[in-house]
């Protein structure tokens, strides 16, 4: 991922593109909910609360706070802070929700009577920790001209954490008072505690940010995204003047050739949109290899702290939410695969669409847009080259780039009018062909479906194919082992489906319709892929196997419905030998020739019958016996020619059976007239 992102670095720097870096030590403000909102504290230059509000939460995702960690770490200007108060009795809290229900009940007076447990006695330490210790520490870097700097000179004027709880719970009963905004104020006073609670349990955690009630000789309060950025910028300008570049001076360079002096930290972490967060570098110093080298930790791969910052800006750019479904997409939710173009900048190409479904669009549609967005944009702005990386999440502490790849752009075009024409290496079927995005054939081949049409996977779908692997198919040059591979994994997941699809007389569900198209086109692609196309292995013995046990079911079917009254068994005679087949051809066939015998002879018979003597109904079954003895001839004749005499010796391998399942989903060909005028079974892409 380091090499990625770094030459990702590069094409942001070219094109001037200066994405915010933010500093270790600044971290994110916990999101906001219904049930856990942020309040803003407003106070005043002597000290006291001005006002207390809650922040909506798109304010709230673009403020940060100062502090090496979570916990008694402590931070400024932003917090956690409990209720001031604790409540032990049933009978108060009991009370307390009556007045949450409706806050025209309230009673200062009463409340007032109920301050008797301190809930801050356990938490007094930390939080003078935050608005002491580490509001001295962020003020010295500011300085007072700024208007966090300004708010340090307040809290630092605090005797104890006492003072400060007093200011507050000065002006939270005073809103009790006057009766406004009571459940935000009954939130931060009381905590339902009672005594089933343990003593250490202080309740929950109420995230607050502190602010200057009048900052009007300042650009922006305290609580603004203008005010976050100028905090940062001025860490991160306190934080290199401290380094003295020791190293530098003796030449010793990093990874991409920069002046380097020992950090002594971990690579950053990135929180990423797609649903999980990632260390640049896995850096532990517990791999004994290391010591072989005498790089040990964080020096094992030397990255300057301005290169780091370049990485983590990189991959915080381009995985932002704004740019989801542009330039990433989550493949599922531990996996998220990123499409970008080179050089920079790139119009809205919208590549990472051509790799997964998005809901709207067929993969058709979606490769001729990108297509049409590539030839419009101005010549001095095509891009040369398509990136693509996948980033996995290996367990909880590790992530991976597990695929990375650059195409032309030329070629990923080429790769995408192949899959379409891969996925259409088909002949007719009886329901619409679905061409399944490169990210779906995972799913598809990770499925395993039982004979009754349902999924066997249980709580959890197989994993035979990553989906970084769809990614392969699409842009890779597989050898023949591979793809057998996937085609092997493919077959056996979806045998039961092929099977059951084979004897629904009465239509499948949309659904199922669905899934076996996907199916079929994942096979046409297999066997493209392997160089097998629908105009050769048309003509093969596997395919012409599973065309006749197809006109097999359906001539068993008629017969039922002519002689039986629609009385078709649980399993035709096609379907009955569709295993077998899956495994010897010939034997099925064997199989298969005495159980039809009896319908072949009704066939004949009942297809000689005069037309002008029966019904409608009855005069298309007799032409539709007739041409099923047609099918059968027709396909038989050209069995004869591909076996040969090495009839008894043939066994299907993977792709054969892959060339059976196509042929006995497939539509029968439909009968067509040659220039002659002459009848001629078309083997062709006609439904019947």
């Amino acid at each position: 991922m380091i090499n990625e992102l770094y030459e990702l670095a590069a094409a942001l720097g070219d094109i001037g593109v200066k994405s915010v870096s933010w500093h270790d030590d600044y971290k994110e403000l916990p999101k906001v909910t219904k049930k856990a909102l942020c309040y803003c504290i407003r106070m005043n230059a002597d000290g006291g609360i001005g006002n207390i509000e809650t922040l909506a939460p798109e304010t709230v995702k673009r403020l940060r706070k100062y502090g090496k960690g979570t916990g008694t770490g402590g931070s400024f200007p932003a917090m956690n802070i409990v209720p001031l108060y604790r409540l032990d009795t049933k009978e108060q809290i009991k009370r307390l929700e009556e007045i949450e229900e409706d806050p025209s009940k309230v009673d200062p007076d009463e409340l007032g009577a109920w301050r008797k447990r301190d809930n801050w006695e356990k938490k007094r330490a930390q939080f003078w920790h935050c608005i002491h210790d580490k509001a001295h520490e962020l003020g010295k870097i500011v300085g007072s001209d700024n208007v966090v700097g300004a708010l340090a000179d307040i809290t630092l004027n605090y005797g104890d954490i006492g003072a400060f709880k007093a200011a507050l719970e000065l002006y939270l009963f005073t809103r009790l008072g006057t009766k406004s905004n009571i459940n935000d104020a009954l939130a931060l006073l009381f905590y339902k505690g009672g005594p089933e609670k343990a003593e250490s349990d202080c309740g929950p955690n109420i995230s607050v940010i502190l602010d200057l009630a009048d900052y009007s000789r300042f650009s922006y309060p305290v609580a603004h995204e203008e005010t976050t950025k100028s905090v940062n910028a001025a860490l991160h300008a306190a934080q290199a003047a401290k380094l003295v570049d020791i190293a530098a001076s003796a030449g010793e360079t990093d990874a991409f050739g920069a002046a380097y002096s020992k950090v002594g930290e971990p690579m950053p972490e990135v929180k990423l949109a797609g649903g999980f967060s990632v260390k640049l570098r896995a850096m532990f110093n517990a791999q004994k290899s290391q010591y072989k080298y005498g790089r040990i930790g964080d020096e094992s791969f030397p990255i300057t702290r301005d290169n780091r910052a370049r990485l983590k800006s990189a991959l915080e750019y381009v995985a932002d939410d704004a740019r989801k479904n542009k330039l990433w997409v989550n493949a599922d939710e531990d996996e998220i695969i990123f499409v970008y173009p080179s050089p920079l900048p790139w119009a809205d190409l919208n590549a990472v669409q051509v790799l997964g479904s998005n809901g709207v669009k067929t993969f058709e549609a979606t490769a001729k847009a990108f297509a049409k967005n590539l030839s419009g944009l101005p010549l001095g702005q095509k891009p040369e080259n398509m990136h693509v990386f996948s980033l996995r999440k290996m367990d909880k502490s590790r992530s991976k780039v597990v695929y990375s790849r650059s195409r032309t752009m030329d070629g990923f075009v080429d790769a995408a009018n192949a899959w379409q024409s891969g996925c259409e290496n088909i002949p007719q079927l009886p329901f619409k062909v679905v061409v399944p995005f490169p990210l779906d054939v995972p799913k598809i081949l990770n499925k395993v479906w039982k004979q009754d049409g349902t999924i066997a996977n249980g709580k959890k779908s197989a994993k035979r194919m990553q989906f970084y692997q769809g990614l392969e198919l699409l842009l890779e040059r597989q050898d023949e082992n591979e793809i057998r591979r996937w085609t092997h994994a493919l077959i056996h997941g979806v045998f039961g489906l092929v099977v059951h699809a084979g004897n629904q007389r009465s239509g499948l569900e949309d659904g199922l319709r669905k899934e076996l198209a996907e199916i079929c086109a994942a096979l046409g692609l297999l066997l493209y892929k392997r160089g097998a196309k629908k105009e050769c292995y048309m003509e093969s013995t596997a395919y012409l196997t599973g065309q006749l046990l197809k006109t097999s079911d359906e001539l068993h079917a008629l017969y039922c419905k002519v002689k039986r009254e629609g009385d078709v068994p649980p399993q035709l005679a096609g379907n009955s030998v569709f295993n077998a087949a899956a495994d010897n051809p010939m034997q099925a066939l064997s199989i298969l020739c005495t159980r039809m015998t009896p319908y072949l002879a009704w066939a004949k018979q009942y297809s000689s019958k005069k037309e002008e003597e029966d019904g409608e109904e009855n005069k298309k079954n007799v032409k539709l016996a007739g041409w099923y003895i047609d099918q059968y001839r027709r396909i038989a004749d050209k069995l004869k020619e591909t076996l040969g005499e090495r009839s008894s010796a043939i066994r299907l391998d993977d792709f054969g059976k892959a060339q059976l399942f196509i042929g006995y989903l497939a539509s029968l060909p439909k009968k067509s007239t040659d220039a002659g005028g002459n009848d001629k079974n078309a083997n062709g892409n006609q439904e019947v």
